[in-house]
């Protein structure tokens, strides 16, 4: 999980307003400290850097993408998400990196289960390891519990038992 502030590049920077901005500081430091004076996570706040005039500055925002989503609920056989390779790469590496045992998982290429310690599957999913067209496949959740775990492994960034207990409980 990240813990610090997330670095924004120039295209994603078009979607934040300098109104909507925390403040704007010379170092990176200070716009750390500032976000822990005020009582702020960091792990919630992006940030973009550029030069003007031989100065570096840093403008801080409240992350938009913890609010948003990846994937979409849709009809299984749809596409849900396109997703790029670094995303698609990301849920099969916390799939096979995980030790936990509230959760189990069956991959192979392009195909992923989630299974419950009993191995019943909760949700299948189709997705090329080199990213592509996220698809879900009928399971015992619906189309919004499927949805919700991506989402909650890839844009909140959080444990896989935490993502599997809140799509669980969403019934």
């Amino acid at each position: 999980m990240r813990r610090s502030l997330r670095r924004i590049g120039a295209r994603e920077v078009g979607a934040y307003t300098e109104a909507e901005q925390l403040f704007t500081t010379e170092s990176l430091e200070e716009a750390k400290q500032r976000l822990m004076d005020n009582q702020l996570v960091l792990s919630q706040h992006c940030f973009f850097s550029w030069v003007q005039a031989g100065v570096r500055y840093f403008r801080v925002w409240e992350d938009k993408r913890l609010h948003g989503s990846i994937a979409r609920t849709v009809p299984f056989g749809q596409i849900a998400a396109t997703l790029k390779r670094a995303d698609a790469e990301k849920l099969f590496i916390k799939a096979k990196r995980y030790k936990g045992d509230s959760v189990r998982f069956g991959t192979e290429v392009g195909h992923m289960q989630i299974l419950d310690p009993t191995g019943a599957v909760k949700a299948q999913l189709s997705l090329p390891v080199t990213g592509g067209e996220l698809i879900f496949e009928p399971a015992e959740w619906n189309e919004e519990q499927a949805a919700h775990f991506v989402n909650v492994l890839l844009v909140r960034d959080r444990s896989v038992d935490e993502a599997f207990a809140e799509a669980d409980t969403l019934r």
